[in-house]
């Protein structure tokens, strides 16, 4: 998947860009509990998966 869509999914489901490390960017989910994303062009599909499943699950309460 591709960073920008992945970073478009994330932010419809609430989460938020913190700030930037060395070679990732730390976002948060809507509790307030950071994840890293890595930063490059192609997200593996099954780590994006599984970022947008958590983010809908912490939606969920």
């Amino acid at each position: 998947m591709k960073l920008l869509l992945l970073q478009q999914k994330l932010r419809a489901l609430g989460c938020e860009f913190q700030r930037q490390g060395g070679n990732h960017e730390i976002w948060s989910y809507e509790n307030g509990r950071n994840f890293p994303l890595p930063r490059h062009k192609d997200i593996d599909e099954r780590l994006a998966k599984s970022m947008i499943e958590k983010a809908k699950k912490d939606r969920r309460g």
